[in-house]
């Protein structure tokens, strides 16, 4: 593999919440990248800034649609899928059981195979490398005394989270197997993602703006969290070890700060940093979530797993934001919740 051909990557998912951030940075790292999407036109509107505009005149950044994969002639070295219909944006019916693991399952195979190809274009001192993404959504719920680090033998949990990030993680074992084990492979596994920009905070601080400061369910469960910088880093870092031909990186990796808090926990630091601190937080009971958002999407906020990274610590991976107060005070600086009407 030559220097250059080592810093083409395809992205899958590049243009959601956590794909920008993980563009930006490997652009940052002076790597050339390919955007996968469904519609290339639509990808290139949340890439307006100036200074991306520059990049992709010079053809750092790239665009190509996942139809066109099959006759992509650019020697790639690593890929990184995020692809998938967000959890939360219906009814967990059988319908959109469906959107969700075809959302994810076939992209994750189709770039595996893409990527086994390579090895035949790439020199042989390297397999190229391949990062895709699972969730802490793998591990039970109802052990809230366990703490979760990837060496923990595995007992999935047994619920529509669980069930699909275990497809996620078997569909890259059997492809990466079915095509000769021609890559090198990481699953993220990202606990709830943190950012001024989108992704769960959003959601769960505009209620706070508004006034309305609660946590549901008790208050008690765990919330593994990180900010989304250091997802996008720990994503790079990932791909960057199997490059080196390291396997400290192989298999599963939770994504998630260091640091273990409670659901109530989280609620405390957000209204004070809301500056809604002067409010009283309320319990918000669990069967009304479940009745607001159905049992599967209510699970993530009425319980929790204790999960640490293990791995990327010993790795040597550095957060930014190890904690709650950290990612907080850099997230409440920029973020704006106000309806448009107010600003």
């Amino acid at each position: 593999m030559t220097l250059g051909q080592a810093k083409n990557v395809l992205v899958g998912g590049g243009s959601g919440f956590v794909g920008k951030h993980v563009v930006q940075s490997l652009l940052n790292k002076g790597y050339n990248v390919t955007v996968l999407t469904r519609s290339t036109s639509e990808a290139k509107t949340h890439f307006s800034e100036p200074s991306l505009q520059q990049v992709v005149r010079s053809k750092q950044l790239e665009f190509t649609t996942w139809n066109e994969l099959k006759t992509f002639q650019k020697p790639i070295a690593a890929g990184i899928n995020l692809t998938g219909k967000s959890i939360f944006d219906g009814r967990w019916t059988e319908s959109y059981r469906k959107t969700l693991y075809d959302s994810r399952i076939g992209p994750t195979r189709q770039l595996i195979q893409f990527l086994s190809r390579q090895e035949t274009q790439l020199s042989n001192d390297r397999k190229p490398v391949f990062v895709g993404t699972s969730a802490v959504g793998i591990y039970p719920v109802d052990e809230p005394n366990q703490i979760y680090a990837e060496s923990t033998p595995l007992s999935v949990a047994k619920n529509g989270s669980g069930e699909l990030c275990q497809a996620i993680e078997n569909s890259i074992s059997e492809e990466s197997e079915k095509n000769g084990n021609a890559i090198h492979w990481s699953v993220m596994r990202p606990g709830a993602v943190l950012g001024p920009d989108g992704g769960a905070l959003v959601q769960m601080a505009l209620p706070f703006y508004l006034g309305f400061t609660f946590y549901p369910n008790g208050g008690k469960q765990p919330f593994p969290f990180i900010h989304v910088q250091d997802l996008a880093n720990l994503y790079i870092f990932a791909m960057e070890k199997g490059l080196e031909g390291s396997t400290s990186m192989h298999g599963a990796v939770n994504g998630v700060a260091p640091d273990l808090i409670t659901s109530k926990q989280f609620s405390e630091s957000l209204s004070r940093h809301l500056n809604r601190s002067f409010l009283p937080l309320f319990p918000m009971p669990g069967v009304l979530l479940d009745v607001a958002l159905g049992k599967d999407r209510a699970l993530v906020l009425n319980h929790g797993q204790k999960v640490t990274p293990e791995k990327a610590l010993k790795a040597g991976f550095e957060f930014k934001y190890p904690n709650l107060e950290s990612s907080l005070d850099d997230i409440c600086k920029n973020i704006e919740l106000r309806p448009k009407w107010m600003r």
